[in-house]
């Protein structure tokens, strides 16, 4: 059996690059093969494949400037020199763009520019380019943190991620520089009325925020497979993995419990990071095995978590088996 995955490298020195990989797997032995490969401006953060079409979307955080996102065309499984193919681009609104999500229907895109402060709305057309028109534009906006928090990554709004809820009707933003989850109801629905088309007619308002342990820094958040009102966070400062109970018609979010996302530690860091640092930065949930994956950059590990018994104990059956 033959998968075939996609890889991005790159640095601010460029050129940034897409690799497409083949792993074989064999009587339980696996092999990677590099298929092709093509440049694609100078740090390809983010690679995000729509959810029916055969585009991806990757986006290229260049140095200090405003941000791009390209569009490629997936090869043909039948194609005898497989590559991708560019299709377009368009700008991120934003510099430090670190980060693409896509909605629930493919039809929006969402984009965090980590150094500007903003994430940014944009829709996806039926041949699965992206419109350059902005939907939405949000600003983050600076607030004072309380004592703890990491004062060269933290202080001014720097969002991370962002993920559409499983229903299609929420979006939730982590934002590392602020140490907080803001929650946002929404509405992407085609307009019945194409009169008004002067008019934005799709609504996104802010409905609530959380901030996380001091100095947590939250990095990526992810929705439980089979339950919408548990999320995982992982906080790149501290390493660790929160857990939360998210209340999506009301946005409320609720801390049930932060753990260390590894449990070797890494080569101490020097302040203002904690002690044992791994700088935990993305997670993987396999809803087939109902496990959570984290990578530790700092520990060079991934890290396993199985969430099948995650059991919520509210005040009126607190048996002390919260887990």
């Amino acid at each position: 059996m033959v998968k075939t995955v996609i890889a991005g490298s790159g640095w601010n020195n460029g050129p940034g690059k897409l690799h497409l990989i083949n792993i074989s797997e064999n009587d339980g032995q696996s092999s990677l093969s590099q298929v092709s490969e093509i440049e694609t401006g100078l740090n390809p953060m983010w690679i995000a494949k729509h959810p029916s079409k055969p585009v991806i979307y990757v986006v290229d955080s260049s140095d200090g400037r405003i941000g791009k996102i390209r569009f490629y065309s997936l090869p043909a499984k039948s194609a005898r020199e497989p590559a991708l193919k560019l299709l377009g681009e368009v700008s991120s609104e934003g510099c430090g763009p670190c980060h693409l999500s896509i909605d629930q229907k493919g039809e929006f895109i969402f984009v965090c520019n980590y150094d500007s402060g903003n994430f940014v709305v944009k829709e996806i057309l039926d041949d699965g380019q992206i419109d350059n028109a902005v939907i939405f534009n949000v600003f983050h906006q600076p607030k004072a943190l309380p004592h703890g928090y990491v004062e060269s990554r933290q202080g001014e709004p720097h969002p991370h991620h962002s993920v559409v809820s499983p229903t299609n009707k929420s979006l939730l933003v982590c934002d590392l520089g602020l140490n907080t989850i803001s929650t946002y109801s929404m509405n992407l629905d085609p307009p019945t009325d194409k009169s008004k088309s002067n008019t934005n007619p799709y609504s996104l308002k802010k409905k609530g925020e959380i901030s996380l342990p001091n100095g947590a820094g939250p990095r990526q958040v992810s929705f439980h497979p089979s339950n919408n009102n548990i999320l995982f966070c992982v906080n790149e400062l501290d390493s660790t993995l929160t857990i939360l109970h998210y209340d999506e018609p009301n946005g409320n979010l609720s801390i049930l419990k932060t753990v260390p996302a590894y449990t070797e530690p890494s080569q101490p860091h020097s302040p203002p990071f904690p002690f044992y640092t791994s700088f935990s930065h993305a997670s993987h949930i396999s809803a087939k095995e109902n496990a959570l994956f984290i990578a530790n950059r700092g520990a060079d590990t991934i890290s396993f978590w199985n969430i099948s018994n995650i059991v919520i104990t509210t005040k009126e059956n607190n048996n002390n088996n919260n887990n």
